[in-house]
């Protein structure tokens, strides 16, 4: 029976639970944690346009919300002229008027005429060039009170699974979290749904977590998820008195999709009560706040979104490498579940949610295998190379050897890369494969590098690639270090989660087949035209890698040919959910 937690609250009515803003497991100024001797603070700060996080403010390639192009035409100065000259001349006296939505014809606007006032002695700013300030508005947790998958910026906490449900959601029903989560008083209300009952009447209860409005600080660094700003902002148009100089002010307020950061740490709190599947708090779990959220799987997070109106999950892997080399009928099962992910895109009632992404072990037996047959095929054609005797053969002949060399440190350190420290059952010995003082991580460390370094030479060696073996392209989709996984010019990381947003079946006609059999599938359809669409949680912030060169994670919406797909990544699941 599944362990449970629940939560009593002198606030609590009868439909919900309620978390309090001052209950100890919520992210506050003086909350602190202590975990295995490693002391953390938390704290939530006001978002900023100009604190090196939240910067990036236009979806399509980003404007740096920076200060003026020409400082110099703010400078103070004690001459005025056109309209100034008129009002101020006669060294009339003035108070400030109330702020503008839009810019000022005139001056005058900004201003009334008062006996108690002040005459301005000096003029910073003017109609045509304010003195210009950028802010986050913050009065809204959403741009445009809506949501969208560029909102999505997974940062540095390993929350990808919890992340690419929200993506699932989001595609299927923009306005899905408006109605989730709201903010008053700076306070942020989110609601969650967690088990309840007995082991014979389980049911999903709504519960309200409350956190502060802000983004959440670990021992004072930034933690969980960027911020994207909007392109658009409103304005406030106003003069100020500092003594007697007069500024001409505009503050430009851009919204921020602060949601996500705000949903992250309403998380931590629901999953200290009620883990982080709301099936029950985890009594042994001792973990620090931001690491309880770390790891897991996506179709398990739908039922705190949707409560009783989530199915279970059907979690399926990808079949294991194969010489049968009948890669579609391999993974029938994978096939069918994308067939009925396409045809219900339509259906605005039932959900189908579908998500992908590999483990280590995962890629590693992918390496291992595609990386042997890479090395099996080249020594084929390399026998014959090297028994010719035609000059030209002769000459590929010191190149083709230096890339034996590198297939074959591939294929060595796939083989390797999980060899224990030590060997021998009585009497311990060190590992031969070990460097003197090297840890495990270190020697992982180093077969990842050594692959890397080896996939790099094999990319700069263009007598190899002029072999065109049909097994490397399928090695380059599945190593870059073994670690992450190379197609084309984008890197897909391992031991990440991908929100799968579509799916495209064609035949060698590019006629589809989305509307077909899954045996219609397998028997008709082209592994290089038909597509899956996938998304990434971590968006544009990340860079990482490939084993050739620093390149962008597979960012926002890309797409991968069905076999790639297949060949790269290890694991899909699918849920459903019902809007009601």
């Amino acid at each position: 029976m599944d362990k449970e937690f629940i939560k009593k609250n002198a606030l609590a009515d009868k439909v919900n639970d309620v978390f309090n803003i001052g209950d100890k497991s919520t992210i506050t100024a003086e909350d602190n944690d202590t975990v295995d001797g490693t002391a953390y603070s938390y704290s939530v700060v006001p978002p900023s346009v100009d604190d090196g996080f939240g910067h990036r403010v236009d979806v399509r390639g980003g404007t740096f919300l920076g200060g003026p192009a020409n400082d110099e035409i703010y400078d103070t100065r004690t001459f005025f002229e056109g309209e100034e000259a008129d009002l101020f001349g006669g060294g009339k006296r003035y108070e400030t008027a109330d702020a503008l939505d839009s810019k000022p014809t005139t001056l005058t606007v900004l201003l009334r005429e008062s006996s108690s006032g002040i005459a301005p002695s000096a003029l910073r700013g003017s109609i045509k060039y304010p003195n210009v300030r950028y802010d986050i508005d913050k009065t809204s947790l959403f741009i445009n009170n809506t949501t969208s998958a560029a909102d999505i910026r997974q940062r540095n906490v390993g929350d990808c699974y919890f992340l690419a449900a929200i993506l699932s959601i989001i595609q299927k029903d923009p306005q899905f979290f408006t109605r989730k989560m709201s903010l008053n008083n700076n306070t942020v209300s989110t609601t969650f749904y967690h088990q309840t009952g007995t082991i014979f009447n389980r049911r999903w209860t709504p519960v309200v977590v409350n956190t502060p409005y802000g983004i959440a600080h670990r021992n004072g660094e930034k933690i969980g998820s960027d911020y994207r700003i909007s392109e658009d902002y409103k304005s406030k148009w106003y003069a100020k008195f500092e003594n007697t100089v007069l500024s001409v002010n505009q503050d430009n307020y851009y919204q921020a999709a602060l949601w996500v950061n705000c949903i992250e740490q309403a998380f931590t709190v629901f999953a200290a009560n009620y883990g982080k599947y709301g099936k029950g708090k985890d009594w042994f779990d001792s973990n620090e706040r931001y690491e309880r959220i770390t790891g897991g799987f996506e179709g398990d997070c739908l039922h705190i979104f949707y409560g009783d109106n989530a199915s279970d999950k059907d979690m399926t892997n990808l079949a294991e490498p194969s010489d049968r080399r009948n890669i579609l009928d391999d993974n029938k099962s994978i096939l069918r579940n994308l067939l009925k992910f396409k045809q219900s895109l339509n259906d605005t009632q039932n959900n189908v949610h579908m998500f992908a992404s590999t483990t280590s072990d995962q890629a590693l037996e992918r390496v291992q295998y595609h990386s042997k047959r890479a090395l099996d095929e080249f020594n084929t054609r390399f026998d014959a190379i090297k028994s010719s005797s035609a000059d030209d053969d002769k000459a590929m002949v010191p190149e083709l050897i230096k890339a034996k060399n590198c297939l074959e440190r591939i294929e060595r350190c796939s083989r390797d890369y999980n060899a224990s420290p030590r060997t021998g059952f009585i009497f311990t010995r060190n590992n031969p494969l070990y460097r003197e003082g090297e840890t495990q991580k270190m020697y992982k460390e180093r077969m990842n590098n050594e692959m890397n370094e080896a996939v790099k030479e094999l990319s700069l060696n263009p007598t190899f690639q002029n072999l065109n073996l049909s097994s490397y392209y399928d090695l380059k989709v599945t190593v870059a270090g073994q670690v992450q996984i190379k197609r084309q010019n984008i890197t897909i990381l391992t031991g990440h989660a991908y929100n799968i947003e579509d799916v495209d079946f064609v035949d060698i006609n590019g006629q589809s087949l989305n509307n077909k059999t899954v045996n219609d599938v397998i028997s008709n359809a082209d592994i290089e035209l038909s597509t899956v669409t996938l998304e990434n949680p971590h968006g544009t912030t990340k860079m990482v890698y490939n084993g050739e060169q620093e390149e962008k994670l597979a960012s926002g919406r890309f797409n991968m040919k069905l076999h790639e797909f297949l060949v790269g990544v290890g694991r899909v699941q699918m849920a459903t959910s019902t809007n009601s």
